[in-house]
């Protein structure tokens, strides 16, 4: 789901436990970082930008995209970086979860963005870094503070931060 979902549903209690990248400090949840990612362009192997090792937004802003729909936190990322370079492209799909964006660009209907450890899938798409795109992010483990259980409590005591490059 997307962050805005995801955060609605721990904070209400219809969920006990997410990650999602850049949880604000809030004193109603209890956070852990686990990772630090980049945003990449996921890109179908035989799309012509398939062997680039980096791509820019420019270069980027002229084909078919697949965008999230807002409150995703991928989507804030991609919109605050074509902001930044003063582009403001057009989606050709927007989708939602980021699992539909994945299969999208499998099936070979444009590129689209993803947190670089977004998804355990390991088929050909291409994970190509953006060049104008080169921060990491933080993913965080969060749950409501008010929360006690040994399941969610194994979940904080075993994550530790990994740097994926």
């Amino acid at each position: 789901g997307s962050y805005a979902h995801i955060t609605r549903a721990i904070l209400v209690g219809e969920i006990d436990i997410g990650v999602l990248p850049n949880v604000a400090p809030d004193s109603r949840l209890r956070r852990k970082l686990c990772l630090k990612q980049g945003v990449v362009a996921l890109v179908h192997p035989e799309h012509r930008r398939a062997s680039a090792s980096e791509v820019s937004l420019t270069e980027l802003a002229g084909e078919s995209l697949i965008f999230r729909p807002k409150g995703s936190a991928t989507q804030e990322v991609v919109d605050s970086a074509f902001n930044r370079v003063g582009l403001d492209p057009r989606p050709m799909i927007l989708l939602d979860p980021s699992d539909a964006v994945y299969e999208a660009v499998a099936n070979g209907l444009g590129i689209g963005f993803l947190f670089r450890h977004g998804s355990s899938r390991t088929d050909t798409v291409r994970r190509i870094p953006i060049s104008d795109i080169d921060a990491a992010y933080e993913e965080i483990l969060f749950c409501r503070v008010d929360v006690k259980n040994p399941a969610i409590e194994m979940f904080f005591l075993t994550a530790n931060e990994v740097r994926f490059d």
